[in-house]
């Protein structure tokens, strides 16, 4: 990894889970096969352990991610992180059936994906 790929590389094994925002809207953008790789690992690594990413809301990101990696890596290098998908998508479900019985609105999450699929539009619009 070079440059800024190898900087997100490194920030992807600091940066606290709440943090991780604007790293993944940096490493969306950065075009290296070396940290969508790394990408794969760490987001497969923290799925075992037990990360939610519902509670995180970073179910959007990781969405998009593979949405991206479909059209360049096998499946079989992606099964981990769309099981990670799948298995999320179920307890999103609960989480929601949950929700109908009392009335909480999740703001910060929309915005959050909101910014994310702004930016990546911009990126889109700039090519």
């Amino acid at each position: 990894m070079k440059g800024g790929a190898a900087l997100a590389g490194r920030l992807l094994d600091q940066v606290p889970e709440d943090g991780r925002d604007g790293l993944f809207l940096a490493c969306y953008r950065l075009q290296s096969e070396k940290l969508d790789r790394k990408l794969i690992e760490k987001f497969t690594k923290w799925g075992e352990e037990g990360w939610c990413l519902g509670a995180t809301d970073e179910l959007y990101a990781l969405e998009q991610f593979i949405a991206k990696w479909l059209g360049l890596y096998p499946f079989e290098d992606l099964e981990g992180v769309i099981r990670l998908i799948a298995r999320s998508s179920g307890h999103e479900a609960r989480q929601s059936e949950q929700a109908i019985h009392r009335p909480k609105h999740k703001a910060k999450g929309v915005r959050r994906r909101r910014r994310f699929q702004a930016e990546i539009d911009r990126q889109g619009a700039g090519q």
